[in-house]
């Protein structure tokens, strides 16, 4: 009995795997420099003339949701996680569109009150890539399934009382993953 073997990968169907992978690391990376509030990074994933649509939160050129972000960091939200899921990309040449699956964790202060956002949500993206060869996003419009807002009820590792015995996440580049991924241990 001689067992079966797949067919040669041709070189488009390579070059088409490289491309998808290439745009789900830009997506991964745009939830990783939102959490760490690492705005530098989050800017290179955009083209500077990209758009952003977050619905009646924020709509327009993606420096102003930029701009956006950080003054809902710096005012009410205090630590945020994006979790990924299904990422689904279309390649067309030189642009593709994509639609991401996330939920999302916000540790925030509204009215006064300490309180826990979890969002269904996906990301539909545009990408392009330009004259450089890069893939960056040229459009995003973000879709929201569900929300429910809850009030804190216990300590959390956010608090000033934090247990030490635990790596405790930042924002910026005093987060631990930063130290990590240039060789710290």
């Amino acid at each position: 009995m001689v067992a079966p073997t797949a067919p040669a990968v041709t070189q488009e169907e390579l070059r088409l795997w490289i491309d998808k992978a290439r745009i789900t690391e830009i997506i991964t990376l745009c939830c990783r420099a939102a959490d760490r509030l690492d705005l530098p990074l989050l800017r290179s994933l955009f083209h500077a003339d990209a758009t952003d649509d977050h619905g009646g939160m924020y709509s327009g050129p993606i420096e102003n949701a930029l701009t956006f972000l950080v003054e809902r960091a710096e005012g009410s939200t205090t630590t945020t996680e994006h979790v990924l899921h299904n990422v689904y990309v279309e390649l067309d040449g030189d642009t593709a569109r994509s639609e991401t699956y996330a939920t999302a964790c916000h540790h925030r202060d509204i009215d006064g009150r300490r309180c826990d956002e979890f969002l269904g949500l996906r990301y539909l993206d545009r990408f392009e890539r330009r004259e450089d060869g890069i893939w960056r996003i040229s459009a995003r419009k973000v879709v929201w399934d569900w929300w429910r807002t809850l009030p804190t009820t216990a300590p959390t590792l956010w608090s000033d009382a934090a247990d030490p015995r635990f790596a405790r996440g930042v924002r910026g580049p005093e987060d631990p993953s930063y130290a990590w991924f240039a060789g710290a241990q």
